[in-house]
């Protein structure tokens, strides 16, 4: 059962150890979509510039300290900014964290890159070899999403299909 944490009510801009507990995680696994600077707000409404990422599949963006940019860092391979896009980091809940004279729920990134799983496309070809008029394959294909549609051996299937009942 989800449960609601109470920081929902106090929502923040970036990414926090509450977003995934909300969504009853310990973890996720992101793609990295940008890392830039960015100039940040603390509770107390100071600004500073700090590290951030942002990442695809619409995720909040999320601040990157010290220990989390060492982290990236080991899983990309690189420490420069510019080449961790594309890349899936794992974003996960250390309990306990001493930060800022408190004791906090805090995000961490795994030193380890994730072990992504591989999509297995049988049930799209099964349903496009299905079809049996050109229209009802515009309209299963109008339904697929974007892994679906580029994934090549869909897109041969698709193709052949459209040769036979066009």
């Amino acid at each position: 059962m989800n449960k609601t944490h109470w920081r929902k009510f106090h929502e923040t801009e970036f990414l926090g150890a509450h977003d995934l507990q909300g969504l009853g995680k310990e973890e996720i696994v992101l793609k990295i979509k940008s890392a830039n600077g960015a100039n940040v707000k603390d509770q107390n409404g100071s600004s500073s510039n700090c590290l951030t990422m942002t990442f695809e599949g619409g995720a909040k963006p999320m601040i990157i300290n010290t220990t989390n940019a060492k982290a990236v860092s080991k899983v990309v391979g690189s420490n420069f900014i510019e080449d961790w896009p594309g890349h899936h980091i794992t974003v996960y809940i250390q309990k306990d964290v001493k930060a800022f004279g408190s004791v906090v729920d805090a995000l961490r990134i795994r030193t380890t890159k994730p072990v992504l799983k591989s999509r297995n496309f049988d049930k799209e070809i099964k349903a496009l070899q299905e079809c049996e008029t050109i229209d009802q394959l515009k309209d299963l294909w109008g339904k697929f999403d974007s892994q679906a549609k580029n994934k090549p051996e869909v897109l041969k299937v698709k193709e052949g299909l459209k040769e036979i009942l066009s």
